[in-house]
């Protein structure tokens, strides 16, 4: 999981269009969060691998948060800018809610 979310991560830091991802990919990344973040607790932070554990959570904290902020401004600017944002890359109902309400808005002002 921590390479797909990387991938995700890089290419939507790389390119100005927002990217299309799997439907699953939030519930994924939450499951792993709680894998990893639980697996930490168990480990002895002072081993090698409770260190390493401690310093991959951390990472995928970094990249998740990045994630959604880049994905974010994406989708304000494509709402600011009135361009249409393919449907398929609005995978969160966070998201979607986000389109939503800005139409839901805009509709209301005219």
């Amino acid at each position: 999981m921590y390479e797909e979310l990387y991938k995700a991560w890089k290419k939507e830091k790389e390119t100005s269009a927002l990217q299309s991802l799997p439907k699953d990919f939030y519930e994924k990344i939450a499951e792993y969060i709680r894998k990893i973040r639980e697996e930490s607790r168990m480990i002895d932070n002072k081993t090698i691998k409770g260190k390493l554990s401690k310093i991959e959570y951390e990472n995928v904290k970094k990249m998740v948060n990045e994630l959604l902020k880049i994905r974010l401004g994406k989708i304000l600017d494509c709402l600011s800018s009135r361009k249409e944002i393919p449907k398929n890359c609005l995978v969160s109902e966070e998201e979607k809610e986000i389109v939503k309400n800005y139409f839901n808005k805009l509709n209301q002002r005219e």
